[in-house]
């Protein structure tokens, strides 16, 4: 079975007007997660993730399907702060590869590390 190709410049929409394919390729998400973390890690959306590991309380590490071209991305990550407790969650770069990404959730009332039950990860980049 042979594979075909579609190759355009612009994307163009009845009513909306035309974007350069460029803002598509260069401006999606090349990854994001959603992560229970008080379930075992269940992932309960993602995209270009492979696994997930629990490194330590509040802590997960997203292995990537497809690599990134380098560790020089951006990383955002996140966390619910409505459920065990209130959180805003963070990223350490020094542990971004370009296999696999780190996020944390830390309490915002004392700065402690908990696990969460949506701990999401949204990273922007070039993939190899």
């Amino acid at each position: 079975m042979a594979l075909g190709k579609i190759k355009a410049d612009t994307l163009e929409h009845s009513t909306a007007g035309s974007l350069d394919t460029k803002f598509v390729v260069n401006g999606s998400a090349k990854v994001f997660s959603v992560v229970d973390a008080t379930a075992s890690n269940a992932i309960l959306k993602s995209f270009n993730i492979s696994s997930i590991s629990d490194i330590d309380v509040g802590i997960i590490n997203n292995s990537f399907t497809n690599n990134m071209a380098d560790a020089n991305y951006h990383n955002l990550a996140s966390a619910d702060v409505n459920t065990v407790a209130p959180c805003t969650g963070a990223t350490a770069s020094s542990y971004d590869t370009t296999s696999s990404a780190r996020a944390y959730a830390y309490r915002t009332d004392t700065s402690a590390l908990v696990d969460q039950d949506k701990i999401g990860v949204l990273i922007h980049g070039d993939l190899a």
